[in-house]
């Protein structure tokens, strides 16, 4: 039978009915005044009185042990299960050392507030620690420039306009002009088109090929479209520029994107390579993708920026 104290209810929510302690079932006979039970022994031998005389030393013993048991309701021995406390290790404030509710609590308080993070098992978070390795290295160099360059980019407003065209004319041309490429020995890509395409914009929309002066407040236009074209590199990413555009044919432009790109390749590109560019062209074409938002190199005004060829079925 399961007892309570008055103020608690038991896990269906039955109010408790005594203020008695919990202890286990014992056999009735073994409850018997002890000279009663030792009436109702037989002994036929003194051998077997001995051993009854052991049995009844059990009994007693049982009920002894059973009175030392643990005084505490159900509903705490349930709190203290959930918070893996040993009752037994708890000093109870009840009548007859009564293991309370607000005893539990009291202990769980005084945890709380004695707990320390240098106690915790750190085994598992020394396991998984590495050791840091992490080295620095100086930036020199065109890398320098180009953080420097791109970080002023960051002041210049940008907005982004793009479409979409039908180069099957483009194509054609480019496929009758590779053979006279091959005997001036030049690599004709599409983008010495693109270049002398966007020279010839140029001129009909010269404030795309100028320059502004935040300090001075001041538009200056640039007469010669000195192209400046994103080249992958083994220090980076670089801008070499193609100078004159305006006065070049697609062969001349052509070859002295050759030569850039093999400059960047073995490093060479020198700094009359790099700077006075006008008007910016990036070709992410080897990358693919739809569409980008490219970064305006100051102090020009504009860029622009081509994508891969696709074939439409």
């Amino acid at each position: 039978m399961l007892y309570f104290e008055e103020d608690e209810t038991d896990a269906f929510g039955m109010e408790s009915p005594v203020d008695e302690p919990v202890t286990d079932p014992v056999n009735s006979n073994t409850l018997h005044n002890v000279n009663d039970v030792h009436d109702q022994l037989s002994i036929p031998s003194q051998s077997s009185k001995k051993s009854k005389s052991n049995d009844l030393n059990g009994s007693v013993a049982t009920v002894l042990q059973t009175s030392n048991k643990v005084l505490a309701t159900p509903a705490v021995r349930r709190i203290a299960m959930e918070h893996n406390i040993t009752l037994s290790d708890v000093q109870g404030s009840g009548p007859k050392g009564r293991i309370l509710k607000v005893d539990l609590l009291s202990l769980l308080r005084h945890e709380k507030e004695n707990f320390s993070p240098s106690s915790v098992d750190m085994s598992e978070e020394q396991q998984f620690a590495v050791e840091d390795t992490s080295t620095s290295t100086p930036i020199r160099g065109i890398a320098r420039q180009m953080v420097k360059t791109m970080t002023s980019s960051l002041s210049i407003p940008h907005m982004t306009f793009a479409d979409e065209i039908i180069v099957n004319e483009l194509m054609l041309v480019r496929d009758q002009l590779k053979p006279l490429a091959q005997v001036e020995d030049v690599r004709l890509t599409y983008l010495p088109f693109l270049i002398k395409a966007t020279s010839m914009a140029l001129q009909n929309y010269p404030i795309l090929n100028a320059r502004f002066d935040v300090d001075q407040m001041t538009i200056t236009y640039r007469k010669e479209h000195n192209i400046g074209i994103a080249i992958d590199s083994p220090k980076g990413l670089v801008v070499a520029v193609i100078k004159g555009c305006q006065n070049r044919s697609i062969l001349s432009i052509a070859q002295r994107l050759n030569e850039l790109q093999l400059k960047a390749k073995e490093g060479k590109l020198a700094e009359e390579d790099l700077n006075d560019s006008t008007f910016g062209l990036s070709n992410i074409g080897v990358i693919g993708g739809t569409y980008m938002n490219p970064v305006i190199v100051p102090p020009t005004v504009a860029i622009g920026y081509v994508h891969c060829i696709n074939y439409v079925f």
